[in-house]
Formats: C-alpha cells, structure tokens, sequence
C-alpha cells in the first residue's frame, strides 16, 4: 500500500489527518479496513455556508485523540478501560475534488470515488 505514515507528537504539530492515521491518495492501492474520505461541499446552503470545512475541522479535532493511540494497541478506551481497534487498519484517504458550480460532475466524482474505496475495501 503506498501510504504515508505519520509521526506521533503534539496535537498542535504535523499535517491534519485523521487520528494521524497513516494517509494514502491512491484509492486503487488502499489496503484498509476503514477509510476516511472528506467531501468539502456546502452547495444548497443559503444563508450560512461552511460545511466545507467540515473536514478539515474533523481531523483537526481528531488529532487530540491521537495521543491515546498505541501502535499494535490501538485507542485507549476509556469508558471501557481498554484499548480498542488494535487490528484495524484505519487510513485517511484525504478530500475528494469537488466543483462547486459543476454539481453533475462533483456528484459523478465522489461516486467514482465511493465506489472505487468500497471496491478496494470489499477486496481484501
């Protein structure tokens, strides 16, 4: 899988990923259990856009919790008092390109992608 792993360390530091999740960009090499995808659309709002940033926002908020991870451990669970998800494989496949005033394309777009993620998941 070509992916691109992320060092540990303060929240604060290195690229916004989920959970800094290890990051692959090429849905055709994914080898995961769970993938991320991020849509930065808010076409069909009125008055107050930015869902856009949603993403963004999710993985920034997410990196907090990248303290609890332990590699080969996974995410201390602390309602359960263990570590859990140690055997998934978790990636960040990054935002899928949108074109806002192009909606038939954009829509078209994260199909393909959708369904090219789903594709590479079911596969393994």
């Amino acid at each position: 899988m070509s992916t691109i792993a992320q060092q540990m360390g303060p929240p604060y530091e290195g690229v916004p990923c989920f959970c800094r999740m290890p990051m692959c960009f090429d849905l055709n090499a994914l080898e995961a259990d769970v993938a991320v995808l991020g849509i930065c659309l808010d076409t069909g709002t009125s008055n107050r856009s930015g869902a856009r940033y949603g993403p963004r926002a999710i993985r920034e908020a997410s990196m907090l919790y990248s303290a609890g991870y332990v590699p080969k451990q996974g995410f201390f669970d602390i309602e359960l008092g263990r570590p859990i998800l140690a055997t998934t494989r978790i990636v960040d496949c990054g935002d899928i390109p949108t074109l806002p005033t192009l909606m038939t394309e954009t829509f078209d777009g994260i199909t393909e992608s959708i369904v090219s993620c789903i594709s590479m998941l079911i596969s393994i």
